[in-house]
């Protein structure tokens, strides 16, 4: 509650500095007031239904064995870092220059947004999936891994956060194509898309935990998150709307690749950090391998995507 209070007054301040203090009126016209509820009610539903998932999962996992509730829980910790990180901070960013684009009829800039936003998300998303993939043992170990929390406990929780990691791209890239539609005042279309990827999560949730016991939660999530970003891409291609930034496949191939590089030296940190490494805390070593990842990936995507330094500067400045 402290947290939240004190990032309102932090927001109002920024909002006084920039001389656009929003001033609360006490009178509305109705007319105002129903129109403003029937485009907000929609947004917050979408917002919502990641959390319902995550309920859902939980429900679910007080089913299985004794531990499953808390091992999905500490790989949701995880697993929503970056997700607001990444993903709603770029789609805060997007929406109002791609709203007064849309608004203003340059298309243009509207389709520079899409580009610049797909390219950010992908460069982030991407490498920020393989690592919580594959460094997900030694993540959950440092952090998390002391008193009743056991290595057992270690094991299954990092095996939960690999199946989300699955999902990551997709939960961000559903936060820059959302505000396609909102950008437009059309906020019932994602509503009814995230509602659907409610009940797919649930359906594959019933069936995957038969199988994978928590893990299986973990994955119908993933699962749903890629399910949400189709049904968008569909819906934007029935409205004539251009989702995906033209190249984007490609790009992402070769982000992808520059994430493989990354991947390649974190395994090889986590084999060798007895030896590389000796007398350090494991906290310690943790650092020295995001410090080691970040300046490979930086390296492999400068080479891999032909991006120049002074560009990725640039394309997070707008950010």
């Amino acid at each position: 509650m402290i947290g939240g209070v004190l990032q309102l007054g932090l927001c109002l301040l920024a909002a006084w500095r920039i001389e656009h203090l929003p001033i609360f009126r006490h009178r509305l016209r109705a007319k105002e007031l129903r129109a403003f509820w029937w485009v907000l009610l929609p947004g917050i539903v979408s917002a919502l239904c990641l959390q319902f998932n995550l309920i859902v999962s939980r429900a679910f996992a007080s089913t299985l064995q004794e531990g499953a509730i808390i091992w999905l829980f500490f790989a949701e910790r995880m697993f929503q870092l970056p997700l607001a990180l990444i993903g709603i901070s770029l789609g805060v960013a997007l929406l109002p220059t791609l709203s007064r684009a849309i608004s203003a009829g340059d298309q243009t800039r509207v389709d520079a947004l899409r580009r610049q936003t797909q390219h950010a998300a992908l460069l982030l998303a991407l490498p920020a999936a393989v690592a919580l993939a594959v460094c997900a043992d030694f993540i959950i170990d440092v952090l998390f891994a002391r008193g009743a929390f056991g290595a057992e406990d270690t094991h299954q929780s990092a095996r939960a956060l690999q199946a989300l990691a699955l999902g990551l791209p997709a939960y961000i890239l559903v936060k820059i194509l959302q505000p396609l539609f909102f950008a437009r005042h059309n906020t019932k279309t994602p509503m009814f898309i995230a509602m659907g990827m409610m009940m797919v999560n649930v359906i594959l949730a019933a069936i995957l935990m038969r199988f994978l016991a928590h893990t299986g939660l973990a994955l119908a999530t993933a699962l749903a998150g890629w399910t949400q970003v189709f049904l968008l891409l569909l819906a934007l291609k029935r409205r004539r709307i251009v989702g995906l930034a033209v190249g984007m496949i490609g790009f992402g191939l070769r982000v992808a690749a520059a994430s493989g590089v990354m991947a390649l030296v974190l395994l090889a940190g986590l084999w060798l950090r007895e030896a590389v490494f000796p007398g350090l805390s494991n906290f310690s070593v943790l650092l020295l391998l995001v410090s080691f990842g970040g300046i490979s990936y930086l390296v492999a995507t400068l080479v891999a995507t032909g991006y120049k330094w002074c560009e990725l500067r640039a394309l997070f400045q707008k950010f």
